[in-house]
């Protein structure tokens, strides 16, 4: 039985029949000028692509330093994934042994915890 009035997605009781008025806001906008380098983790229940978009500025100057998202099934992975090749990072996955993988397969499982640096960065990562 369904709770009334509770997200499926992030169990926030919300009012379905009214909505609310949430001010948002771009990283690129909040974050881009007032720091040099930033560590990100995000928590969108599937909506990162819009998030990462809105950090064009913050990726496109390196100032992102490490990101830590979570990779569920509905996860536009593929654009995820276009958008940091772009901007030259690299995505990887940390596995139960502790070791560090950016094969395809392994990052595509839906469900984990991905974690992304700018590619130069990528190699001196210790596993």
């Amino acid at each position: 039985m369904a709770e009334p009035n509770l997200s499926p997605t992030s169990r926030i009781a919300k009012d379905y029949e009214k909505g609310i008025d949430v001010p948002v806001d771009t990283h690129d906008s909040v974050l881009n000028d007032r720091f040099e380098s930033v560590v990100l983790k995000v928590d969108v229940e599937g909506h990162e692509e819009n998030v990462f978009f809105g950090a064009e500025k913050l990726f496109s100057n390196k100032i992102v330093k490490l990101l830590m998202f979570e990779r569920l099934g509905r996860t536009n992975l593929e654009n995820v994934l276009g958008f940091m090749i772009k901007h030259d990072y690299t995505v990887f996955r940390i596995l139960d042994d502790g070791s560090i993988s950016t094969d395809s397969e392994l990052v595509a499982e839906p469900l984990i915890n991905l974690f992304v640096c700018p590619s130069e960065v990528f190699p001196t990562l210790k596993s």
